[in-house]
């Protein structure tokens, strides 16, 4: 009789199984509680515990409902929830990227926080300031990361969808990781940066990016799936893209309503 685990199927959140900062599409709910039977379910992304309970509420409700093992895997996995219902979220592991690099963490936030300075000053003197609307809480740390927003988190729905369409014809966002990145290798910092959701830059020592949430799953002992939306040059699922590739079992995606259909052919793939 094999040893082998339960196959477990790691989803990305904004874009795979929700547009960006809102709840999971209707129809996910079941369609992973149908998986559940074959497999294990694990949500890893760039977001925070508190944007994974506000667009997971249904899941979370519902946890009684799966058959397998349901994990959060926030932060890239540097951080890891176990559910047991909507008042009983548990951390059981947690990273701290402030402790882990030092004195460099004051140097990156520096950094971020001139460009920030200075991009505002673009917005301010172009034509740019037509197209989006700039807010508030540009930089947010969440303990293994930090998460850049040159829009502001504060933005509106509205404001948000703005930046996207300009973000996607000005590349505005490329630019500054661009910019970071020419620092980084100026320095020798051991830090990366990925484009995070649809208005962000996430900031991560070297290594902690979504592959980091192997080191939980016992990955050399099952079948390991992975669907993402950003699994192209600069997103934060390329990583755990390419390494789960060359088994065939990852798998990009280009809408939740897309990551409906991948959930059935993953689960056809399992039974057979």
């Amino acid at each position: 009789m094999s040893n082998k685990l339960k196959p477990i199927v790691l989803f990305d959140m904004d874009g795979t199984l929700s547009p960006a900062r809102q709840p999971i599409i209707e129809g996910m709910l079941e369609k992973l509680i149908m998986l559940s039977a074959v497999s294990e379910i694990g949500i890893v992304t760039g977001s925070g515990i508190a944007y994974i309970k506000q667009q997971c509420e249904s899941i979370i409700d519902n946890i009684s409902n799966f058959n397998s093992k349901l994990t959060l895997f926030p932060c890239n996995g540097t951080q890891v929830y176990k559910i047991n219902s909507l008042s009983n979220i548990k951390c059981i592991f947690s990273e701290n990227m402030r402790e882990h690099i030092g004195p460099l963490f004051n140097e990156i936030l520096t950094l971020v926080l001139k460009e920030q300075t200075e991009f505002m000053i673009t917005v301010d003197k172009s034509d740019l300031s037509k197209e989006i609307n700039l807010s508030g809480t540009f930089l947010q740390y969440r303990n293994s990361m930090l998460n850049w927003c040159p829009i502001g988190r504060d933005a509106s729905d509205t404001d948000r969808e703005a930046f996207v369409i300009a973000d996607k014809k000005y590349k505005i966002r490329e630019k500054l990781a661009e910019t970071l990145n020419t620092y980084r290798v100026g320095r020798g910092i051991p830090i990366q940066f990925a484009l995070g959701g649809a208005t962000s830059i996430d900031i991560y020592p070297e290594g902690w990016d979504k592959t980091f949430v192997l080191k939980h799953i016992n990955a050399d002992q099952r079948d390991v799936y992975f669907i993402g939306d950003r699994c192209h040059e600069g997103g934060n699922d390329k990583t755990i893209y390419e390494k789960i590739l060359p088994r065939g079992t990852a798998y990009e995606t280009i809408s939740p309503q897309h990551t409906l259909q991948l959930v059935d052919k993953i689960q056809e793939n399992i039974l057979n």
